[in-house]
């Protein structure tokens, strides 16, 4: 229904805008309720008014992509520029580089690439990957008290997280670990990820997308109303994936946090 809906009002967004250099700010609101938020402003400038509208809108995501289907589709690459675009050229540009960079993931993707979740078997190996996030993260590993309570709490009586690993082959090459929280504004549970990593020599294959849509779908079908996480600030290439994916950055909210030790001091207190 979703996909009618949206040819309907693509037939009439081609008629109203046949000839523009660029949609009228009037109608960004309609025009970018059809426009999925991973093509949305990527590698638009700041002050493009497209990017403008398009990142006010942090809710949408849609199959169909219309910078892809109007722009690109009445435009022609000659000598390396686009001409005969009907949308203003750093839209088509930007919807160009899109494609190319989806069609290069789609060449690049593994096909013996699998998603499962981690047992008990593999707490060694699930191990070696979180040291090696902590690495790449420039933070200190888990020392072997911290091993114990992961395998614990992953692998015990009662789990307090799940671990989903990324196979090549059969070859571990990344994990995820999610847990469910609770919204009570919405009423429902959230997914919380609170690792996504595929080791380096294995990226560009698209593991990272596969385990997040793995984990996108453990959400759904859990009945959560979001998924969560954070981003370190100077991790550029996932901040860029994420923003590709859809996902909105909060506004508003700052991070708090409280050690055990800090615990004990508020207790004696």
């Amino acid at each position: 229904r979703a996909a009618a809906r949206w040819q309907e009002k693509r037939q009439g967004l081609l008629a109203s805008h046949a000839g523009e250099s660029c949609p009228a700010p009037a109608t960004h609101k309609t025009l970018v309720q059809f426009i999925p938020r991973e093509s949305m402003a990527f590698g638009l400038p700041d002050q493009n008014p497209c990017k403008e509208a398009f990142t006010r809108q942090d809710n949408r995501s849609w199959a169909a992509n219309w910078l892809e289907v109007y722009l690109l589709s009445n435009a022609k690459k000659v000598g390396g520029r686009l001409v005969n675009a009907p949308g203003c050229g750093e839209c088509a540009r930007a919807s160009l580089e899109f494609k190319q960079v989806k069609l290069k993931e789609a060449a690049t993707e593994h096909k013996n690439l699998r998603i499962r979740k981690a047992t008990r078997a593999d707490a060694d190996v699930l191990y070696g990957l979180i040291c090696a996030l902590a690495d790449y993260e420039r933070l200190p590993r888990p020392d072997a008290e911290a091993r114990e309570r992961l395998m614990r709490d992953g692998f015990g009586p009662s789990p307090r997280f799940d671990a989903w690993l990324a196979e090549i082959d059969g070859k571990p090459v990344g994990y995820a670990v999610t847990f469910f929280t609770y919204s009570t504004f919405l009423a429902q549970p959230s997914l919380y990820l609170e690792d996504i990593f595929v080791l380096p020599e294995h990226r560009a294959q698209r593991v990272g997308t596969a385990l997040f849509k793995h984990c996108v779908r453990v959400a759904y079908e859990a009945g959560c109303g979001r998924m969560e996480w954070q981003v370190l600030d100077w991790n550029t290439p996932a901040i860029s994936f994420y923003q590709r994916m859809g996902a909105a950055r909060l506004q508003g909210w700052l991070p708090y946090r409280l050690t055990r030790a800090e615990f004990e001091r508020i207790l004696a207190d």
